[in-house]
Formats: C-alpha cells, structure tokens, sequence
C-alpha cells in the first residue's frame, strides 16, 4: 500500500492534471469530498479500499499510486505562454507535463534508446547578445546533426533523432485550441547533459508548431543553467528564429525592400511563418524598427495575423509511440498503463495512433467536459473509449 506522503502527493497530481476538483472526483467516485481532502493532506489514511475507488472510477492504474513522484521541479519548467495565462490552468499543464516527462523518459530508457550530448549555454548572469544566441544556434545545430545553413526538413524529428522526447500536449477534458487561446503553447525541461530534454506543446499550425518545439529548445539550451529573467522569452525566441533559419541564410535571402510576397516564399521553403520571419529580419539588424512596423501593418491589413498564406505540414512525433509499441505490441496503451503507472487515455494522448487531430469543438454553452472513463466491463470497449460525465 503507498505510504500516506506519496498517497497524497499522487492524488493531488492526478486531480490537477485532469483539472478535477476533490467535489468532482468525490462525485465520480463516491468517495466524501473531506475524505479526499484529508487523504491530500495527509490527514487521512489512503486505504487500499479508497485507492482502488478511486482508480476503478477513473480507469487509473493502482500502481499510479505506488510510483515515485517526478523528480521534476515545478518551477524548473520553462513555458512559451502570456503572462496573462490563467493560473489554474497553469497548475494542469504543470501537473500533466510532470507526468509525461518521467513517462517518455522512462520509456525511452526502457528501450536503451541513446541521447545526445546538447551544449548548455553557461551558468552566468546578464542577458545573451544576439551573436550568443546564434553561436548557440549554430551549435545546437551540429548536435542535431543538421547542416549550418538549410531549412530544417522536421525540427520534431531531429531532437527526436537526438534522443530528446517530444510530444503534443492533450489537457484531459480541454479542448486545444481554448488552450492556446488561454496563451499556453509550449513546455519544457531538461536535467543537464547527459539527460534527455522533453518538449510538450499544443498543437496548431505547422509553422507555430515548429516555431515553439524550436522556443521550447531554446529555453532548455539557453535557460537550464541561466537564472530565468524577463528576457527569457526574448531570447528564446531569437534563438528559434535563428535556429530555422541561419544567419547566413537570413541574410542572403531578406533585404530591406523585400516584399510579403517574398517573406511568404522563404516561409514556404524554411518553415517560418512570416510574422517570424520578420521579426528574425529586425533582430540582425536587416531591416529597421520603422520597415518592422510597416510590414507588420500590411500583415494585419490583410488579415494573416491570425491566418497567413503558405500553409505548413504539421510535425507528427513518433518515437514515444514508437518505443510504446516496440514494448507492448499487442494494445500497447492498455498493456503499458500499469508498468508505466499511467492512464491508457494518457498514454493515447502522448503517442496517438495517426496524425495529430484538434481535441473537437468546445461544447455547447461554454461546459466544461470532464473526461472520467466509465468502468470496464466484461465486453472490452476500444482504448480510446472514455464515458464523459458532465459536473
């Protein structure tokens, strides 16, 4: 049976990154609000009794319980996100990126699957000055195995190839794109070399999405060591434009006369949105504050600050899945859920079989939709199958 301390501490993890309160999982569960309450704070024994309402009701393993928590400091974790954020929400994406990195990493060990040793910049204060950020870049580049100056063909499957795990980020119960709209887009961490750096994000367009996965790189290169300032984000995003694209490059393509029509076919071969692009143009210096503000005006004019032209494939990550399914081939989200001491909805969301989808429209009247599977029953329903329950 877990210890009280662990009981707690597990629980608590499971509520937040579901974005359950203790009176819905008390409904789901029967189980009384206080008795939940005082298990959380270990006022209460967790008994075998309790434990296994608790994962009947919400199709979790028991050994979520038994496991050892994540190693991972909450606030370790670097974020591409608005300030403005909602805490709440803040709490979920903490509480489920915790949970997805010791389970990718601990997959990834499994299957003995090697990591590269990326170059951290150095522990010192002050902020980076743009010739930093593209040494770093640079850098980063050869540990990719990358060529210095082409277009990233799949920024995904290069830190992947690397031995970095990389994965889209599904909130339980939260539609996508009310996520992003919230101004969360990215997560990340990494322990120091020799481990592996993991990357979450929330999907949207092809060129967002390599923008943040390439952010979210940033953070860990440049930040791991770094205490984290107010130019964090900043430098973050300099270091993404100048990983996709190399200064060089940059240079020999944009000009200070060079047309949206232009930035829209650098975009098309490099990946960038032209929003980016711009903003990479204004950080070496190629184009000035006034030539920014005017290009920016045009992008708004014409309505592509929400929905610009060239569209760009989205990245779809594959080597958790792949690890997944190398371990358990026969209904891997279902067999690998107990030995990795997560729910097989999780494990879905973290290795989906098939291209990445939209979580689905938001429901009807602004409801929130709590995504408590039903329990199993003698006639085996498909993984993907949770009951919804609506609080």
């Amino acid at each position: 049976m877990a210890s009280t301390a662990s009981a707690a501490e597990r629980l608590r993890t499971l509520r937040e990154m579901h974005g359950w309160t203790q009176t819905d999982l008390a409904a789901a569960t029967g189980l009384s609000q206080p008795l939940l309450s005082g298990i959380e704070k270990m006022r209460r024994e967790a008994t075998p009794e309790s434990l296994r309402a608790i994962a009947e009701a919400t199709d979790t393993p028991l050994s979520f319980f038994q496991v050892a928590p994540s190693t991972v400091p909450s606030d370790s974790l670097h974020f591409r996100k608005n300030k403005t954020a909602p805490v709440r929400l803040t709490t979920q994406v903490k509480a489920y990126f915790r949970e997805a990195h010791r389970v990718t990493t601990t997959l990834l060990d499994r299957i003995s699957y090697p990591v590269s040793q990326f170059r951290p910049a150095d522990a010192r204060q002050g902020s980076l000055g743009q010739d930093e950020i593209e040494a770093m870049a640079a850098s980063t580049r050869r540990t990719l195995g990358l060529d210095p100056d082409a277009a990233i063909p799949n920024v995904t499957r290069a830190i992947e190839r690397a031995g970095g795990a990389v994965f889209r980020m599904a909130l339980p119960g939260v539609e996508e794109g009310r996520v992003i709209g919230k101004g969360h887009f990215g997560v990340s961490y990494w322990g120091g070399p020799g481990e592996r750096p993991v990357i979450g994000y929330f999907a949207g367009s092809g060129d967002r999405d390599r923008f943040t996965i390439a952010h979210e790189l940033g953070h860990v290169i440049l930040h791991t060591f770094r205490e984290v300032d107010d130019e964090a984000e900043n430098e973050a995003h300099r270091f993404a434009g100048a990983l996709l694209l190399p200064e060089a490059r940059a240079r020999e393509l944009i000009e200070p006369t060079t047309s949206l029509t232009d930035y829209a076919r650098i975009k098309a071969t490099f990946g960038v949105s032209i929003q980016a692009l711009i903003m990479r143009a204004s950080a070496l210096g190629i184009i000035d504050d006034n030539r920014k503000a005017s290009l920016m005006v045009q992008v708004a004019t014409r309505g592509w600050r929400t929905a610009e032209p060239v569209e760009v494939p989205n990245e779809d990550p594959q080597l958790v899945g792949k690890a997944l399914r190398a371990l358990w081939p026969e209904s891997p989200y279902r067999a690998g859920s107990e030995p990795l001491a997560i729910q097989p909805q999780v494990l879905r969301s973290l290795a989906p079989v098939g291209p990445s989808t939209s979580a689905g429209p938001a429901p009807r009247g602004g409801a929130k939709v709590m995504a408590f599977p039903g329990p199993k029953s003698a006639t085996a329903e498909p993984e993907s199958g949770v009951r919804r329950l609506h609080p």
